[in-house]
């Protein structure tokens, strides 16, 4: 009597173990799912965000014009006056 009780109290510990592990297999499953779905949203969120190749490549040739104007004043190249000199007269 004692052999039959231990061995259904064994099947159930076996079928609930089974049952809870299927479980907490879907709940990573589904953790797993949606933590992706996330860095994918922030991805996307960060890519409309930034500019594109062309807008930097722009900025930066700006910035570049601009620096090279500011040589190029600081020289006197286009006002004729002595390097280093910024007198107005």
């Amino acid at each position: 009597m004692f052999g039959d009780q231990s061995d259904r109290a064994m099947e159930t510990v076996r079928t609930l173990a089974k049952d809870q592990g299927a479980k907490v297999q879907a709940t990573a499953s589904a953790v797993v799912d949606e933590a992706m779905n996330i860095a994918d949203e922030a991805a996307a969120e960060l890519g409309a965000k930034l500019p594109s190749g062309e807008e930097i490549v722009d900025a930066a040739e700006s910035k570049v014009r601009e620096a090279a104007s500011r040589l190029r004043e600081a020289s006197g190249v286009d006002t004729g006056q002595e390097p280093g000199d910024r007198s107005t007269g």
